[in-house]
């Protein structure tokens, strides 16, 4: 019982968040469907390679023991990707809605959702549940998605050499700050450098600057994909969501619990990987969806729906997987 009231307290402010953005869409003039492509723009650009940068700067160190849980994550990801282009190709899928199936059923809500619940289920355990969020869904997702729409989405149909598609990857603001983050980590700097005070106050300036740009992420992203919703049109659709759903909700999740058992975890460690895999697909990830022209209006249908059906999916999968 207790699980199921932590899920719920963690998903009623997004739900909240994404219900004023529809709102806000519908009945007043000061969000319009229009404004969703400058929000997305904003948070791809601005806000989230600041969140990015900050998450992966700061996340604990990886031993060699650490690393597989993240390991498991990437395995059972992987291996969701791959099941998910083959059902998707045996149905005939277009290219991108194709590429839609694999990113929303493989990435999930790993950050907004799964901290607050790993912190209240297994605070033991919550660094855990940070490296396995940075290092095994963050940092993947956003290297894999725009390869994947690269060449799936709608504007891959349109031609254009590989070397531009990795050109245009390249310059991505997201990958930049994980490169930034990564160099920041390993970078040695002098001991009179770091121990300047003039030095020591531009540093804390500069991460405070980023901090409230990655505060602005969580409101934007979900109040950008309550104004993007379109119900009808997601009811239209629903093989397109279900799928993606299942795939993330419960496959993911079992194949999860293989990979963990294959590198010998067990206890906590393999409920916490468990309880992390069982998250509903990202909210980024439908923006990435978007991003590279990869059916972007279903992609937040799917995360609606797949949020929503986690209430449930989330304390069984914990009950059953342990």
């Amino acid at each position: 019982m207790t699980l199921l009231v932590e899920v719920f307290s963690a998903l009623i402010p997004l739900f909240a968040l994404i219900a004023l953005g529809f709102l806000l869409q519908r009945k007043t003039p000061l969000l319009h469907r229009a404004h969703v492509p400058i929000l997305n723009g904003i948070v791809l650009n601005v806000t989230l390679p600041a969140v990015v940068f900050l998450a992966i700067a700061r996340a604990p160190a990886l031993t060699l023991a650490d690393a597989r849980l993240p390991l498991a994550l990437i395995v059972a990801q992987a291996a969701v990707l791959a099941i998910a282009y083959v059902v998707g190709r045996m149905l005939r899928m277009a290219r991108p809605a194709l590429g839609m199936l694999m990113a929303t059923s493989a990435f999930g809500n790993t950050t907004f959702l799964g901290y607050p619940i790993a912190l209240s289920v297994l605070p033991r355990l919550f660094p855990s549940a940070v490296l396995l969020d940075q290092f095994g869904m963050v940092l993947v997702m956003f290297l894999v998605t725009p390869l994947i729409g690269s060449v799936l989405g709608a504007g891959a149909e349109a031609g254009g050499a590989p070397r531009d598609a990795i050109r245009r990857f390249g310059r991505n603001p997201i990958f930049l700050s994980v490169v930034a983050a990564l160099i920041a980590r390993s970078l040695p700097l002098p001991l009179p450098f770091t121990t300047n005070p003039a030095v020591a106050s531009l540093g804390q300036i500069a991460l405070r600057t980023l901090g409230y740009l990655a505060q602005a992420t969580t409101p934007l992203v979900l109040l950008a994909l309550g104004a993007a919703l379109q119900p009808r049109a997601a009811l239209g659709a629903s093989r397109l969501l279900l799928l993606p759903c299942v795939l993330k909700l419960l496959l993911c999740p079992l194949l999860m619990w293989v990979a963990c058992r294959a590198l010998g975890l067990g206890g906590d460690t393999l409920r916490i990987g468990v309880l992390q895999a069982s998250m509903p697909t990202s909210v980024l990830c439908s923006l990435l969806c978007a991003q590279y022209e990869m059916e972007g209006t279903l992609a937040g249908g799917v995360v609606f729906a797949a949020t929503a059906l986690s209430l449930v999916t989330i304390p069984l999968l914990q009950t059953i997987l342990h």
